[in-house]
């Protein structure tokens, strides 16, 4: 696993290891971490006269680059459109053959199926950082359940972030939290029934383990349907697939 911990392990966690290991972690990224954040890449101009060459010191997998030259530069904004990154360092012969396109292609599908995977946890409907029990996905479903005038110690303590105690929908939540999108970064920093709860980026937009995000994801919503007899989620696939475009990974470690 490569930029991140293992997250909260669901109950019946049944994947195959060797297929939550990430491809960004096996034999054919021999540079790891600093094949996509410390790439180097020679700028020419259109008359193939030198303008730059980059070493990778912005420490950026996807940096933006200038519109007048292509040197790379950090985006201008926390995130910036993904239309204005450089995925050049993600396409090598190792990588993602292709070209940088067939990158590009990887990282929106994978981050998409991610997001897809979040909105079932929870989506912030009003964008106001609660869990309201009007917003959508399952745990808005049990801040409900606590609010209702006829609510059990369970159905709160499930949520209560006011104390020590690891629950499934605890545990689901502290998942979507590793596996934050920069689109929905809300899972961030956010509050449920008046406690708050944070953390920080780790998942690099689904990049650093895709394939061990959506095993944790995908049986976060599981536990969350079985344990707390919430109603089927929508669009629940607990195959993992590479996204179009992602390179198998070798067998070698």
């Amino acid at each position: 696993m490569i930029g991140q911990n293992i997250g909260w392990i669901p109950p019946n966690f049944a994947y195959d290891t060797n297929q939550i290991v990430s491809s960004h972690g096996s034999a054919a990224n021999a540079r790891l971490c600093a094949t996509c954040h410390v790439a180097f890449t020679t700028i020419t101009d259109a008359n193939g006269v030198l303008i730059q060459n980059s070493v990778g010191h912005l420490f950026e997998a996807i940096p933006c680059t200038k519109a007048s030259n292509g040197v790379p530069v950090p985006c201008a904004t926390a995130t910036g459109p993904d239309t204005m990154h450089s995925f050049v360092a993600c396409s090598n012969s190792t990588c993602h053959i292709g070209g940088p396109s067939v990158a590009r292609n990887a990282y929106l599908a994978t981050k998409g199926n991610i997001d897809n995977l979040l909105d079932q946890i929870w989506t912030d409907a009003n964008a106001n950082g609660v869990i309201d029990s009007t917003d959508g996905g399952l745990i808005p479903q049990l801040v409900a359940r606590a609010q209702r005038a006829t609510a059990t110690a369970a159905d709160t303590a499930a949520i209560n972030f006011g104390s020590n105690v690891t629950t499934v929908a605890k545990g689901a939540l502290f998942n979507a939290a590793l596996a934050a999108t920069d689109n929905r970064a809300y899972f961030l920093s956010g509050t449920v029934l008046g406690k708050s709860f944070a953390t920080h980026m780790a998942s690099g937009n689904g990049v650093h383990n895709p394939f061990l995000l959506v095993a944790l994801l995908t049986s976060s919503i599981d536990a969350l349907h079985t344990t707390y007899a919430l109603p089927a989620p929508p669009r629940l696939n607990v195959q993992m697939t590479a996204p179009p475009g992602v390179r198998m990974r070798l067998s070698q470690r």
